[in-house]
């Protein structure tokens, strides 16, 4: 009887877990390209700064997901790589790479062709940070869990993220804690909300 009563919750769990394919990742690469800002925010008198971010695809010929270029402005200039990749069929990872050399990034942001001197040794996989995404129609949307994403800063005991990834928009929220857990700053406003740039055909 105990065994059916098991049998009775856990198909309804296994009828919530989400399967990715390629495909996913595919569309969240077209998602993450582009100009992205958060002027709509500005205007609206949120106590938030402006900020814009600008994601570029590069390893594009690389079968284990997709690789993002990503330079973030808001009070000061922020370089790193996002991976998007299935870890297996239910679970889909945001995985976050710092430069370990600040002057590749930023030849890297004068110079999208420089992609091809850089390679996985020249970044710092942030350990623990991972974002894990669900599907909510086109949208996908997670946070990382736990407390294992360390920072070099010894007054930062670890960082929280939620990201949202859509197609004409990005949320982002960053968070950093000390030793009992006390937020010590987080993004203002509840994170910003980035809006895809459209070109002018002009």
């Amino acid at each position: 009887m105990l065994r059916f009563a098991f049998l009775a919750l856990w198909f309804p769990l296994m009828a919530h877990s989400q399967k990715f394919t390629s495909a996913d990742v595919q569309r969240l690469r077209i998602f993450s390209t582009g100009s992205f800002a958060n002027a709509t925010q500005v205007k609206s008198g949120k106590e938030i700064p402006a900020a814009a971010i600008l994601l570029q695809p590069i390893w594009q010929k690389r079968k284990d997901g997709a690789w993002i270029f990503v330079q973030l402005r808001d009070t000061c200039i922020k370089y790193g790589i996002w991976h998007y990749y299935i870890q297996d069929d239910t679970t889909l990872v945001l995985q976050f790479f710092d430069f370990k050399d600040r002057e590749k990034a930023v030849q890297m942001s004068k110079e999208l062709k420089s992609q091809s001197a850089l390679n996985i040794y020249n970044l710092i996989t942030r350990r623990g940070c991972e974002v894990y995404l669900k599907k909510d129609k086109l949208q996908y949307s997670g946070n990382s869990t736990g407390k294992d994403c360390f920072s070099e800063n010894k007054n930062i005991e670890y960082y929280s993220y939620k990201v949202s990834v859509g197609k004409s928009a990005i949320d982002w929220w960053e968070a950093a804690y000390g030793k009992e857990d006390n937020q010590l700053f987080a993004t203002q406003g509840g994170g910003y909300h980035f809006i895809k740039q459209i070109k002018s055909s002009k």
